[in-house]
């Protein structure tokens, strides 16, 4: 029997801010290696490093864009309603539309057009908004080219019985990652995105991490088992899902191939939270490769971890809640 925590974070799932950030200009080249603290708690991570490089801009017909996530290595996750021209009163087609994973900085390597894309029929973006739109808000996006190589990916995790017993004992946590207004050209992330209070009529949420009422719909990633995953869409059912990537692993994550453009760990990230819990000084333009290792150990021996002096996807899942 569901108890009334798992009923919070089952109609969390539902929860999403509204609004759309504008358009941007194409700039090719090499995005800078920035990792840095924000607002309220975000931080702004390097794009092209995993896991982020696996989140990216989806471009509409140079109109609006959103946040989307590599989910197998050419399919995107995103939401429903960043496909509607509601200029025009009609659907982007996919010549319109165009994905950039990694984008940072008005740069970007890894990019795709798209090829075709499913809005699930119970969403309806031109009429009154419902409950059922509201729910179906999602969309999978088919790529022409599998960026997933260059870029990675991250497996797909629903709010099942075991992942809300994890959030639960507190050993998974949620985060947001994506595109903000304001910050339209870096990612951020914003750490601790629980649930503190829910009127379950009206699936309102406030949520700890404070986002900006007008902030677009972000990727909600879910820390588990040692690995980022993307928080599915209750209303997104697993078989429908395996049609559609033809593949029954949806909870693979998998990190970009070795010389691919996007870095196959998180070394910024790292030694950006590692500084911001006083473990190392990036400022300091001396700071150099023997000094990053020792933070690591250090952290990881004050935190009961394995110590092995190096950045990590799992390292970097300690280090989100530990800099929070």
């Amino acid at each position: 029997m569901l108890n009334i925590s798992t009923l919070r974070r089952l109609f969390a799932a539902f929860a999403a801010a509204t609004a759309f950030a504008a358009a941007f200009a194409f700039s090719p080249g090499i995005p800078s290696a920035v990792a840095a603290p924000l607002w309220d708690g975000r931080v702004i991570v390097h794009a092209m490093e995993y896991p982020w490089s696996a989140i990216g801009r989806l471009n509409a017909g140079g109109r609006k864009h959103c946040t989307g996530v590599l989910i197998s290595e050419r399919h995107v996750l995103t939401e429903a309603r960043c496909l509607y021209n509601g200029t025009e009163g009609r659907w982007f087609s996919p010549t319109d539309l165009h994905f950039i994973a990694g984008y940072q900085r008005d740069s970007y390597r890894i990019h795709s057009g798209v090829s075709r894309y499913l809005v699930p029929p119970r969403y309806s973006a031109s009429n009154e908004p419902t409950l059922a739109s509201f729910a179906n808000n999602w969309s999978i996006v088919t790529l022409e080219h599998p960026l997933g190589r260059q870029a990675g990916w991250i497996g797909l995790q629903w709010l099942d019985a075991y992942a809300l017993s994890q959030l639960d004992r507190g050993d998974a946590y949620l985060l947001e990652a994506g595109y903000r207004p304001g910050q339209t050209h870096v990612i951020t992330i914003t750490p601790d995105c629980g649930i503190e209070s829910l009127l379950r009529r009206e699936l309102f949420a406030q949520r700890r991490c404070k986002a900006h009422t007008a902030e677009a719909v972000l990727a909600k990633l879910l820390y588990i088992d040692g690995e980022f995953r993307v928080l599915a869409p209750q209303a997104a059912k697993r078989p429908d899902i395996r049609q559609i990537l033809g593949t029954d692993s949806l909870r693979v994550s998998h990190a970009p191939a070795p010389g691919s453009p996007a870095g196959r760990q998180p070394s910024e990230t790292v030694r950006q939270l590692l500084s911001q819990l006083g473990y190392l000084d990036v400022d300091n333009s001396h700071t150099n490769g023997v000094e990053t290792r020792a933070a690591i150990r250090e952290f990881e021996n004050e935190q009961g971890l394995p110590e092995t002096g190096q950045p990590s996807v799992y390292l970097l899942g300690q280090l989100i809640p530990a800099a929070n």
